[in-house]
C-alpha cells in the first residue's frame, strides 16, 4: 500500500536539479506508480468512464527541479494534457488530490468545458492552484460565487486552465483515505467532461 511520509515531502526542498529529480524518481514515483495502480479501477467506477493512470516524467526540465510531481487520471491512453484530468500531486506542503485542465484542453473542449461548469458551481471546500507560487500552502475556502467566478475567467482565457486541489497531510494518505477525498473531484471531472 503507498503511503507518503514527511520526508518523502522534504525531498522537494533539495536545492539542485540533479539532487532533487533523482530524489523524485527513486522515492516518490515508486509510490506514485504504486498509488496509480491501486486507484485507477475505482475512480474509472466513479468517473463513469475508463481512465488511464499517467506518473508525470518532468522530460522538458533540465534546469529547475520541480515543486510538485503527480500522478494523472484521464481520458486518454496515451496522454493526459489534452483532456481534464483527476490527480494526486505531491508537493513539500503536503498531498493534493486535484481535478485539472491544462492550457492544452482548450483545443478539445475548454470554452464548453467552462460553461458546463458555470451552469453547475458546485459547494466543495477547495483551493485554486492555478498560478500557485509554492512559497506557502494553498488556501483552502468555500467555492462561492467569487470564486468561481475567479476560476471560470481563468479557465475562458486561451492560456488558462483550471487547477482544484485539496492539502492533505502525509498521514492521511493510504488510498482509500484518497478515494474519498477525490470523491468531490470527480463530480468536478464529470461535468467538465459532460457526463453529468
Amino acid at each position: 500500500m503507498a503511503t507518503f511520509s514527511q520526508a518523502d515531502l522534504e525531498l522537494f526542498t533539495l536545492p539542485g536539479f540533479d539532487e532533487r529529480m533523482q530524489a523524485i524518481r527513486d522515492r516518490i514515483h515508486p509510490k506514485l506508480r504504486e498509488l496509480a495502480d491501486e486507484l485507477v479501477e475505482p475512480l474509472s467506477q466513479k468517473a463513469g468512464e475508463p481512465l488511464y493512470a499517467h506518473v508525470a516524467k518532468h522530460a522538458r526540465r533540465s534546469v529547475n527541479p520541480p515543486d510538485d510531481t503527480w500522478a494523472a487520471f484521464g481520458p486518454g491512453q496515451r496522454g493526459y494534457k489534452k483532456y481534464p484530468y483527476l490527480g494526486v500531486a505531491v508537493s513539500r506542503f503536503g498531498i493534493h488530490p486535484q481535478v485539472v485542465a491544462k492550457p492544452e484542453t482548450w483545443e478539445t473542449d475548454r470554452p464548453a468545458m467552462a460553461d458546463r461548469l458555470d451552469a453547475r458551481r458546485p459547494r466543495l471546500r477547495l483551493a485554486s492552484l492555478q498560478d500557485w507560487d509554492f512559497r506557502e500552502a494553498p488556501a483552502e475556502r468555500e467555492a462561492d460565487d467569487r470564486f468561481w467566478d475567479s476560476c471560470l475567467h481563468k479557465m475562458r482565457l486561451k492560456t488558462g486552465g483550471l487547477d482544484l486541489a485539496r492539502t492533505l497531510p502525509p498521514g492521511q494518505t493510504d488510498p482509500r483515505n484518497l478515494l474519498e477525498e477525490l470523491d468531490d473531484f470527480v463530480t468536478v471531472y464529470r461535468i467538465l467532461r459532460g457526463l453529468e
